[in-house]
């Protein structure tokens, strides 16, 4: 892997950046492991050789929360003399990650700069306004009443 052959102490400096350092972890095949430990595994297998740029592909899609958040803090200390590139769909992961964050539409670049210039470009969220048609309203209350007797 990327043309080195990583020591005992470079393997379990990994694994312990990750949160596979405990014995069992160490010596599970990966078909044997959850869904987020292969992920925790990937990025340990990207962590060797101490690279200063990492390239991650959605760190923690399909993910429980729990997990997903560990993996969050695992980035956040990697970031440290690192240039990080990462992919998600999860603006909120995004935001509490990236520096920089750059928005595709389509195959195409549609924003790109910080997370405070893209909210003032953009706007924060939806608005959704609602309004009432009252004959809708009284037909729906009328199927409703009419459901229930």
């Amino acid at each position: 892997m990327k043309g080195l052959i990583p020591s005992e102490e470079d393997i379990d400096h990994c694994m312990r950046q990750v949160g596979l350092h405990l014995v069992n972890d160490k010596w599970k095949r990966p078909s044997e492991m959850s869904g987020g430990m292969k992920r925790k595994l990937s990025l340990c297998m990207s962590l060797v050789g101490n690279p200063r740029i990492l390239f991650l592909d959605e760190p923690t899609s399909a993910m429980d929360t729990e997990i997903r958040s560990q993996v969050r803090n695992i980035i956040k200390q990697l970031k440290e003399g690192r240039t990080i590139i990462l992919t998600t769909q999860h603006m909120d992961e995004a935001e509490e990650l990236s520096d920089q964050i750059a928005l595709l539409s389509k195959g195409q670049l549609s924003a790109l700069g910080t997370v405070d210039s893209i909210k003032k470009q953009f706007g924060v969220g939806y608005n959704l306004k609602i309004t009432q048609n009252s004959d809708v309203s009284k037909k729906i209350a009328r199927e409703q009443v009419e459901g229930i007797i």
